[in-house]
């Protein structure tokens, strides 16, 4: 795949993984006792992540003076707590697997946000005379603290099997090379896009001025390896477990490589390989993604799939597009006497091209795209114009114009406990039009959308996105759908020692569809909003307007056990559905009230989840008033304002 053979990579490689699958057990009683990273010797205080230009926040120095004086009490706490345990072996055992120093340098507390280019503004223009790459190990360092090493055996065991993420891929995903100028906003995206990469813990870029030639600077990109071997259990009952076992990293290519296994009591045979996947990243530094993937279940069903796409990964992006194919065998309602077996292809095509404004400060750009989407069945029950829409032979074809201010600010303890986090900031305009053609009848659809994004100061952070669109036949314009949701969070509050940090959360979801066909039968789960466990009748949570909310506050503790830290969370969520036909004032109203606590280990591949607790006073005989429930789905994410492939909206997506 690549054109150029590395010798950058761990040696042992085959042996490593041969001896890793050896000693599965080991591995998941690893995983429970995993720790991050301690280091007995004094904690060298890197310079920050940011710097801050005094003259322009006022008082920010004093303030990051606190920061900094707490972090060196936290240092200084946690050094003499090892001297004391560190006088017998069982008490100093307990001290190296219980306790994690924060490695953290958050930013300081007078600046909530900060635009991502600004560390980088006074080196602009400065030639890039070399760049250096420094992949770090999961538990030990950190990109603060690159001399740190894994503390306890547990740690050291996982490094010994890890396989660290090659140089290549790293300069694979550089925006920039040696010899050219320093742009603050390239630099800034670099960092953004190495942040988000799956196998990836934390990424950093450092620029360090030359002696010799004030006009050339010297990089060095910083990165650190989560653990990227993993595992999910999306189906668990009494006689049934499917579980997913991926690596992120596949080899340390950035490659991850999913399989799919079930196990069934009731079944021979027991156990069955499912399905299988591998998606490429940044195939040869292009900036191609590509996914192939196989699946089949109990029921028969079965999948093929193979796709490739090359996003606007930057505003300076020109060229973006993608296509793909997927055969589906599909067998519907296999345990009654009315089953059938459809067979169809879902192709996809699309590409777009992009516009950078130049006179615009914040790299507006104008983008149109392009694409078309078939669906053909080779294989179906009979269908009419007034029935089994589902089973139509479809032919999209679509354009849009767009009109994108995309940027992000640098912040800390949004999603995260205390690592730097990119956040989104600007806005999107886009006009979608196009033919829809199916075997009964041509259509002409058209829908605008509009979102936007922005901090303010002392109010916080505010996003919103509205849309509305439908289908233009003959006279009529119908299958309208209009949905507008908002999302807000306030801005970060701390306890006077610092250590106990605070935000509340603001989501609001409303959507309605009208002027329906008789053969439409799409509509929306508004459990997908409140997350219930054990529904004994789920279309009562379905309906074509609904409206929902949930308000969450979360407090993130200094909390820190086994490498993982915590924050405690309470939430309440409300919601009102209807189907076709009802009015949306005079349907059940769901609530939800919740206390639950949020995990996280920085150093592994999981992504924070939830443990929580939840009461919902009305249950009509369809739900446990109390519930339980663990999810990694926070619902607390912020989508950007870069252009996608375009589509049609409907309810459901």
């Amino acid at each position: 795949m690549y054109s150029k053979r590395q010798k950058d990579g761990n040696p042992g490689i085959f042996l490593n993984y041969l001896r890793f699958f050896i000693a599965v057990t080991p591995f998941f009683l690893s995983f429970l006792f995993a720790s991050g990273s301690n280091s007995a010797h004094p904690l060298t205080i890197c310079e920050s992540l940011l710097e801050i230009d005094t003259n322009r926040v006022g008082s920010s120095a004093n303030r990051k003076n606190r920061d900094t004086s707490f972090y060196l009490r936290s240092h200084n706490f946690y050094d003499s707590l090892y001297k004391k345990f560190s006088r017998k072996k069982i008490t100093q055992f307990l001290y190296n697997l219980a306790f994690v120093e924060p490695k953290n340098i958050p930013l300081p507390d007078s600046v909530q946000v900060l635009k991502s280019p600004e560390p980088f503004q006074k080196y602009a223009g400065k030639v890039i005379r070399r760049i250096h790459i420094k992949v770090l190990q999961p538990f030990g360092p950190s990109i603060y603290d690159t001399n740190a090493i894994a503390f306890t055996g547990v740690g050291r065991a996982l490094n010994s099997v890890h396989l660290n993420t090659r140089k290549y891929i790293i300069r694979h995903n550089l925006l920039f090379k040696k010899g050219q100028r320093i742009d603050p906003k390239i630099l800034a995206d670099n960092e953004r896009i190495l942040r988000e990469l799956d196998f990836i813990n934390d990424a950093r870029i450092l620029v360090s001025s030359s002696d010799s030639i004030a006009d050339s600077v010297d990089l060095t990109v910083i990165t650190k390896d989560v653990w990227s071997i993993g595992f999910d259990i999306p189906v668990i009952t009494a006689n049934r477990v499917i579980g997913r076992l991926y690596d992120a990293n596949f080899l340390g290519l950035g490659d991850r490589l999913t399989g799919t296994m079930s196990l069934e009591l009731n079944r021979a045979p027991f156990f069955r390989f499912d399905g299988l996947s591998y998606a490429f990243t940044n195939i040869g530094g292009s900036q191609v993604n590509a996914t192939i993937e196989y699946y089949a279940n109990n029921e028969g069903d079965r999948s093929y799939s193979l796709e490739f796409e090359r996003p606007f990964f930057t505003n300076r992006t020109k060229w973006a597009g993608g296509t793909g194919i997927i055969w589906w065998k599909d067998v519907v309602d296999p345990d009654s006497t009315l089953t059938f077996t459809t067979e169809y292809k879902n192709e996809g095509l699309w590409g777009g091209r992009a516009f950078l404004l130049g006179k615009q400060k914040e790299d507006s750009r104008i983008v149109v795209t392009g694409a078309i989407y078939r669906t053909k069945f080779s294989q179906r029950p009979a269908v009419s114009i007034d029935s089994n829409k589902r089973y139509y032979n479809h032919f999209q074809q679509l354009v849009s114009f767009s009109f994108s201010r995309n940027n992000f600010y640098v912040t800390d303890y949004v999603l995260g406990f205390g690592k730097i986090e990119n956040l989104p900031y600007g806005h999107l305009i886009q006009v979608t039009l196009g033919l829809d053609q199916t075997d009964f009848y041509n259509r002409v659809y058209s829908g605008v959308t509009f979102s936007a994004g922005q901090f303010f100061n002392r109010f916080g952070y505010l996003s919103g996105f509205l849309s509305f669109s439908g289908f233009f036949h003959g006279n009529s314009f119908e299958d309208a759908v209009f949905k507008v949701y908002s999302k807000y969070f306030t801005p970060l509050l701390r306890t006077k020692n610092n250590r106990f940090k605070f935000r509340s959360y603001i989501i609001t979801d409303y959507r309605y569809s009208f002027n329906l066909r008789s053969n439409n039968t799409d509509y929306y789960d508004i459990n997908l909003d409140f997350k219930i466990n054990k529904v004994k009748n789920p279309e009562t949570f379905e309906g074509v307007h609904a409206l929902s909310t949930s308000l969450t506050g979360v407090c993130f503790t200094p909390w820190f056990l086994y490498g993982f830290r915590f924050g405690l969370m309470a939430n309440l969520q409300a919601g009102l559905i209807a189907p076709r036909g009802k009015d949306l004032t005079r349907s059940i109203l769901f609530t939800g009230l919740g206390l639950g606590v949020l995990i996280k280990n920085d150093n592994l591949i999981f992504p924070t989840f939830i443990i929580a607790g939840y009461y919902y006073p009305y249950t009509g005989g369809n739900l446990n008033k109390l519930q339980i429930y663990l999810t990694s789905d926070l619902h607390m994410n912020f989508s950007d304002f870069n252009v996608t492939a375009p589509h049609e909206e409907s309810i459901g997506n």
